[in-house]
């Protein structure tokens, strides 16, 4: 299960991260997996590194739809959608646990 994140942590966890989403609240795949390893720390203690590609993994799966598609390969996602996937940092393969390197605030 998802946590709820209010719309003031969002901001704050987006400038943290120093992720700036356009107009429409939309941002690319490297910047939803630096959102992505940035909870899988908070939430769950595991440094797990998301990529692009494990952006796309969620889409395939039918849990995160693309917000707009220009062209074959540029999709980007509302950010909002990204606080609200479920996830489980624990079963990937890039994890590392007890390695805690990044900084939260």
């Amino acid at each position: 299960m998802s946590i709820l994140y209010s719309e003031k942590e969002v901001e704050r966890v987006l400038a943290t991260l120093r992720i700036k989403p356009d107009d429409n609240g939309l941002i690319d795949p490297h910047e939803a997996a630096r959102i992505l390893t940035w909870r899988a720390l908070k939430e769950h203690k595991v440094v797990h590194v998301y990529v692009a590609a494990s952006v796309l993994r969620f889409v395939d799966k039918g849990v995160l739809a693309v917000a707009e598609q220009k062209g074959e390969r540029r999709r980007r996602y509302q950010s909002e959608d990204i606080f609200g996937l479920e996830i489980f940092p624990r079963r990937g393969l890039h994890r590392q646990e007890g390695v805690v390197e990044m900084k939260v605030r």
